[in-house]
């Protein structure tokens, strides 16, 4: 089963896809971070994340990119669930913290997605449930540098994908004030 959870910033995603993953859970019960610490509110954020998941069984791994070989690091994951947070945070990884990788220009977004949507069908094929959780960005902010606008871009562009891939689909319209 795959469940794809999104919606914007503070929506209460997270909150809904651990609920759904512990719901779904069948032996292990694996929280796939993506997030990197760069400041402080980047700490604080985790930390929110951290004492959210506490005493709900998840086993935490942190994986920033190359999430296909993630099912390496889990034992028996063919009988486990896992939750993958967040695709925007992965996306940023995989654009810019990759040796040799740069941000993909217009063209190139189609293929850039489909080679992370490929890893993670193969995280998919690997463990029993994966429920994934995304962030929606407005594509219209006429504020963003062109960069950022590819990043977001190419968000949508996987999102879209990860949503035809899904079994279930969720959208958290409006702000919660949720993590």
């Amino acid at each position: 089963m795959v469940v794809f959870v999104c919606g914007k910033p503070d929506s209460g995603k997270s909150l809904y896809a651990e609920k759904r993953a512990a719901e779904l859970a069948c032996g292990r019960l694996y929280y796939i971070a993506t997030m990197k610490v760069y400041d402080e509110a980047g700490r604080a954020r985790i930390e929110k994340h951290v004492k959210q998941r506490e005493g709900k069984g998840f086993i935490t791994i942190e994986r920033y990119t190359g999430i296909d070989t993630v099912t390496e690091e889990m034992e028996a994951p063919g009988d486990s669930t896992a939750l993958l947070e967040c695709i925007s945070n992965l996306v940023g990884n995989e654009m810019y913290e990759v040796p040799g990788r740069s941000v993909p220009g217009e063209a190139e977004i189609e293929a850039f997605a489909e080679r992370l949507l490929e890893d993670i069908k193969k995280l998919a094929a690997g463990v029993a449930n994966l429920v994934i959780v995304s962030t929606v960005y407005d594509e219209t902010d006429s504020s963003y540098d062109e960069d950022t606008r590819c990043y977001i871009r190419t968000i949508h562009t996987l999102n879209r994908r990860l949503s035809e891939l899904a079994e279930e689909r969720v959208c958290m319209e409006e702000r919660t004030g949720g993590i």
